[in-house]
């Protein structure tokens, strides 16, 4: 050409061109760009594009069918978009977590491992598996899973936080509770949280020799009871005074905790804060203490009941139960607004039905909220005093529980209150989602080493395999209580 270049090449987008001078790079033109090259020609990319299109269409079809209610449809058009285009990633999460969240794990975890094949970046879907395999108690694998999505995205703070998780349910706290902090991360364009708006720092295991701090709730009552036995040991660290935020229905009962100088619920701020050196999540305050297993504070009891309620729980327990017979409590749903209490809670009271052929006992439902219905209105052969719905407060709980022999509960707030007064608790644990604080594969809790025992679920379909064991655990309690009574005849 005029200008002294040489035409050698075109990738039907660009022509590139050769300088006479340096005739010796058109060799270099002699091959088309390779494949693996990443090179992408015109054709393939424009068919990528339509396919895209068609994947966006089809899955907002496939939305239309769930919203109406045709979740056959949903799920067939979910898959045969991901069968078309497996590269696009917005199928990865609706599709999985709807098998997740109809109880097929092992397809949903399948379907995962699938998606890293053709998205190995996408670390939502390492996440993903990393809490499958936890939940089959895979837990290598779930590590592993975890440390690839930190890898790619260690900025991630939900799944900082469920790593974390894992960790803290393998007793591993010191790396745990650092990536459980990562709950309360504050994400881009997410409001403030209460907390955040404090006038005064945050705790992080800093001095407090001298300083004040206060204790912020979180989560639900039994989280605000079991951290609690916190307050003594920052007294120890030298806290001059130690205050407890919590919710209205906890404050009583947290004002016995030792170390404790003044407790106030939400109700009670009307938006003004009381000045203190330092605020902490109860739940942030074992990674700023330091905390392991081997250090755990566990000053069983670290409630009291209050003496006036417990003498009038006493009292009608004497004239209302039969004397000369074990005294349970039992509780068998948590709040339904927890995000794991279809696994942790029961059908209904009757599931229990099987501790009901132990002589010697008499039953008292614990049970608050709708549920407590069911125990004013039980099945003709589970005869059961209904005392859950008088309790006025957690105080008035503790009462009533420090009156009883034994507690039979599935996990919620009120296992912490007899875990934390020393009182003989049996808690049913979920298999699927167990929460971290119950550890793994063991019987007792260091949380509450003085009379709790664990009853953990084999199988994700009932609670079959538990009822065995807390019937048969029940049989020997009465029996022994009724031979140390020298009563046998009621047995």
């Amino acid at each position: 050409m005029a200008q002294g270049y040489e035409f050698v090449y075109s990738d039907a987008v660009n022509r590139f061109y050769v300088s006479n001078e340096h005739a010796e790079l058109k060799v270099h033109f002699s091959y088309p760009p390779c494949v693996w090259d990443d090179f992408v020609g015109y054709e393939l990319q424009f068919l990528r594009e339509r396919v895209q299109t068609a994947a966006q269409w089809m899955m907002a079809s496939a939305m239309r069918f769930k919203d109406m209610g045709d979740t056959p449809a949903f799920e067939a058009l979910m898959w045969r978009i991901f069968e078309l285009a497996p590269t696009y990633e917005e199928v990865y999460w609706p599709l999985g977590a709807w098998l997740t969240g109809q109880g097929r794990r092992a397809e949903a975890l399948a379907f995962y491992l699938r998606t890293v094949q053709y998205a190995p970046h996408n670390f939502y879907s390492h996440h993903n598996i990393g809490m499958l395999m936890r939940w089959e108690k895979r837990f290598e694998e779930s590590e592993a899973a975890f440390k690839r999505m930190m890898v790619i995205n260690p900025g991630f703070s939900e799944g900082r936080m469920n790593y974390g998780a894992l960790l803290l349910a393998l007793g591993r706290y010191e790396e745990g509770w650092a990536l459980f902090e990562s709950r309360y991360l504050v994400s881009e364009g997410e409001p403030l949280r209460m907390s955040h708006n404090a006038p005064f720092p945050r705790w992080a295991g800093e001095s407090l020799e001298g300083k004040s701090i206060i204790i912020f709730r979180e989560q639900g009552y039994g989280d605000e009871i079991m951290f609690a036995r916190f307050a003594a040991t920052l007294k120890a660290r030298g806290a001059s005074r130690v205050a407890i935020l919590c919710q209205p229905a906890v404050k009583t009962l947290l004002q016995t905790v030792p170390g404790v100088d003044d407790v106030m619920s939400v109700d009670d701020m009307n938006d003004v804060w009381p000045l203190h050196d330092y605020w902490c999540y109860g739940q942030s305050l074992p990674s700023a203490l330091g905390i392991r297993l081997n250090n755990l504070p566990a000053p069983i009891p670290y409630i009291a009941p209050q003496a006036i309620s417990r003498m009038a729980w006493r009292a009608r327990i004497a004239t209302e139960l039969p004397a000369q017979t074990l005294k349970i409590g039992i509780a068998w749903r948590g709040s339904p607004e927890h995000g794991n209490d279809h696994n942790r809670s029961l059908k209904n009271l009757a599931v229990l039905r099987p501790l009901w052929d132990v002589q010697g006992v008499s039953f008292i439902s614990l049970q608050t909220g709708e549920a407590a219905l069911e125990a004013q209105n039980p099945p003709a052969d589970q005869p059961i005093v209904e005392w859950g719905s008088q309790l006025v407060d957690f105080a008035d709980g503790a009462a009533l529980v420090s009156e009883l022999d034994l507690i039979i509960s599935v996990d919620t707030a009120i296992v912490h209150v007899a875990g934390a007064l020393g009182v003989p608790c049996w808690v049913m644990i979920p298999r699927i989602e167990t929460d971290w604080r119950w550890l793994n594969d063991r019987d007792d809790s260091p949380w509450y080493p003085k009379g709790m025992r664990l009853f953990r679920q084999t199988t994700d379909s009932d609670w079959d395999d538990v009822l065995i064991d807390l019937k048969d655990a029940l049989q020997a309690l009465s029996s022994m209580a009724c031979t140390s009574a020298n009563v046998d005849e009621t047995c």
